[in-house]
C-alpha cells in the first residue's frame, strides 16, 4: 500500500516440476499480500510475468501450486496435472500469443 510492494511474481527456469523438466520458463514465487487479494494484483501480476517471458522469447508459461489452482485457471492456465497429494503439486501452463 502506497509505496509498499503488495506482491511478487518471478519467471524462471530453475524451479521446475521434476516431471515437466524439460518445460518453462516457470512461474515462482507469485505472492500478494492478504490485504491486497481479490482486486487484481495477482491477475495484473500474471499479465506482466507473461509479456516480459514473451518479450524474452518464451513461448509458454508453466508453474506448480499446491492450493491455488483455481485461481489459475480463472487467469487462463489449464492443468496438465492435478494435486493428487500433499507432496504433488497442480502443474498448470498457458501459452503466449
Amino acid at each position: 500500500w502506497g509505496d509498499e510492494p503488495v506482491g511478487s511474481i518471478s519467471v524462471c527456469d530453475d524451479d521446475p516440476d521434476l516431471e515437466f523438466a524439460d518445460r518453462g520458463p516457470w512461474l515462482s514465487g507469485v505472492y500478494v499480500l492478504g490485504a491486497a487479494r481479490d482486486l487484481g494484483v495477482g491477475r495484473r501480476l500474471l499479465d506482466v510475468a507473461a509479456d516480459r517471458a514473451q518479450e524474452a522469447g518464451a513461448t509458454e508459461l508453466w508453474l506448480h501450486t499446491g492450493e491455488a489452482t483455481r485461481f489459475y485457471e480463472r487467469c487462463g492456465y489449464e492443468v496438465v496435472r492435478p494435486k493428487t497429494s500433499l507432496a504433488r503439486d497442480a502443474v498448470l501452463w498457458r501459452p503466449l500469443r
